[in-house]
């Protein structure tokens, strides 16, 4: 597929197609995104974005500033995700396309999640719920939910979160999505372990552990904050499977990290997202509970 889109690419500017040369770098820039080679989906979504404005073309413009805040975001960068979806916001009334719109409203819902703003976050989320239930797009108002979810558990309102989980799962399985299904599932387990509630939180995670242990997970927004959570209800509950899943977690946070070439925007991803410090610091938490075992006398 690279070599096609690369190949595409070099026609398109000899014939100074810039309209097709356009859509080659932004399907370039998902490819990367696709491997976690953020930087270097950034770099073909701006030369993307320079030639979409001088065409100019407002619907390709829009589709880049949203992919670029959603590339943003997964690295860590969220004020620049914010930036980079709020430009999409400003622009969406040009093109007017309402399922943009809903995808915007959810992304910036999550942007502000992690930074901290759970009252935006919720208006956001809400907005993108509304607007998905009118346009039918049942699927995104499962991201909605999903962020809803995320945000009133930031807050503290675990009743107001568990609802929105439910009804994220409730969408999910109309449609038999199972994979995307565990994000909502390991949502409501958080719920469950904040509330020491270990038998139900070891419900909601049972089928997550299972397929984690066999597969890596794809198909939801954030793989290893699922991963964090099933690792923690399995410490809570004292599994012994909990050493596993935080091993593959591992393996697949520095697996992903190595993809990033630039060194600043790697150390970003590994210490500017929540569930990565959280698992980076168990890991070495683990590390120096089995070093003072081996420097035990009764070891």
């Amino acid at each position: 597929m690279f070599a096609v889109l690369t190949e595409a690419l070099a026609i398109h500017r000899l014939q100074r197609n810039a309209r097709m040369e356009v859509s080659s770098l932004y399907e370039l820039g998902i490819w990367y995104d696709a491997r976690h080679r953020y930087v270097e989906a950034q770099q073909h979504y701006q030369q993307a974005l320079v030639l979409a404005k001088a065409i100019p073309d407002p619907l390709c413009v829009l589709e880049i500033w949203t992919n670029i805040g959603i590339s943003r975001d997964q690295m860590g960068d969220y004020s620049g995700a914010l930036t980079a979806t709020l430009h999409a916001l400003a622009m969406e009334p040009l093109v007017n396309d309402a399922q943009l719109r809903c995808t915007i409203l959810a992304n910036l819902s999550l942007h502000y999640h992690h930074l901290g703003e759970q009252t935006k976050a919720i208006e956001h989320a809400q907005k993108a719920i509304s607007l998905a239930e009118t346009i039918e797009m049942p699927m995104m108002a499962a991201y909605g939910y999903d962020f809803l979810g995320h945000a009133w558990l930031a807050l503290q309102r675990p009743t107001a979160a568990e609802a929105a989980y439910r009804q994220a799962l409730a969408l999910r399985q109309q449609s038999d999505l199972t994979l995307p299904a565990f994000e909502s599932r390991a949502g409501l387990a958080r719920i469950k372990l904040a509330q020491h509630d270990l038998t139900d939180a070891a419900a909601w995670v049972a089928p997550i552990a299972a397929h984690l242990l066999e597969h890596t997970l794809e198909g939801v927004e954030e793989p290893l904050r699922v991963y964090w959570t099933v690792y923690a209800v399995l410490q809570a509950t004292n599994d012994p499977r909990a050493d596993a899943i935080l091993t593959r977690a591992l393996d697949l946070l520095h697996h992903n990290a190595a993809q990033i070439s630039d060194p600043i925007s790697r150390q970003r991803y590994l210490t500017q997202v929540d569930a990565h410090q959280r698992l980076l610091r168990e890991s070495a938490l683990c590390l120096e509970q089995n070093m003072l075992r081996r420097s035990s006398p009764l070891a």
